[in-house]
């Protein structure tokens, strides 16, 4: 047992630190101070930290207003989800496609300092968000033999020290209970950046810049990336998958860009 004297001091440290507010729980989105019987329920990390409310209400999920085959954004958001004239006409390479809400606000900030910051554990919070996402969109999903991240080239990876789609990859695939396989896709062209791209450019850098492992012959596969914007990238890694012999290709993103058109 403890003496006396180091029961004290831990008492006293304890209080210490609880009166100077350092074990106050905070936001793992915004770092503000976050009371735990007042947060929001998602619990997006293993230490439990939690999204303040006001993060939480500004990453929920969009429910409505949206395209279900391409995922473009409506302007009104009361309006049912239902497939846009484009993909009506042309429909998408993808069998579904699963997001999580506008890339604006504060899940852009997020997502800008996962990607570019190092901000892992902005990471763990969009990660799980996407996670709960693809469970909502079990039915259209079903259950794919594999979950599958965009992958970033080794030259990208070695400048960036991690690939922020295989981090938003773990907790998809653990919440749908299916193997991560990260190998079957790789990059074997160094794209440039896409930032500002149009898509006829985007589609140029994109060609040849992906291949498919032969094991992705007659699988589901669920394939995870952080944005989509024009649907270049991940219209390339889809079709080098349904070219390497994969039954159906799904697909999930974190954030689509608000390409707003009336309906």
């Amino acid at each position: 047992m403890p003496s006396p004297l180091l029961t004290r001091i831990t008492h006293a440290l304890h209080t210490f630190s609880h009166a100077a507010g350092f074990d106050v729980r905070r936001c793992t989105a915004c770092g503000a101070p976050c009371t735990p019987g007042e947060s929001a329920p998602l619990m997006a990390r293993e230490d439990n930290s939690p999204l303040c409310e006001a993060c939480a209400d500004s990453m929920r999920p969009r429910k409505g207003g949206y395209c279900t085959r391409c995922g473009l954004i409506f302007a009104d958001e009361s309006l049912p989800p239902a497939p846009c004239a484009g993909c009506l006409k042309t429909p998408p390479v993808w069998d579904s496609l699963t997001f999580v809400t506008v890339y604006q606000n504060d899940l852009r900030h997020g997502m800008l300092r996962f990607k570019f910051h190092g901000a892992l554990e902005q990471g763990a919070v969009l990660g799980e968000l996407l996670a709960e996402r693809c469970l909502e969109n079990r039915k259209a999903i079903g259950t794919p033999d594999a979950v599958v991240p965009v992958p970033l080239h080794r030259g990208r990876l070695h400048e960036r020290g991690y690939n922020q789609t295989l981090e938003l990859a773990r907790p998809v695939a653990a919440a749908l209970g299916v193997p991560l396989m990260q190998h079957l896709l790789r990059r074997t062209a160094a794209t440039p950046h896409q930032i500002g791209l149009s898509k006829e450019q985007r589609n140029r850098n994109l060609q040849g810049a992906f291949a498919a492992d032969d094991a992705v012959r007659g699988k589901s596969i669920l394939l995870v990336d952080d944005i989509m914007t024009t649907g270049a990238t991940i219209q390339a890694a889809v079709q080098c998958l349904r070219a390497g012999g994969a039954d159906a290709v799904h697909v999930a993103v974190v954030g689509r860009t608000p390409d707003m058109i009336a309906r």
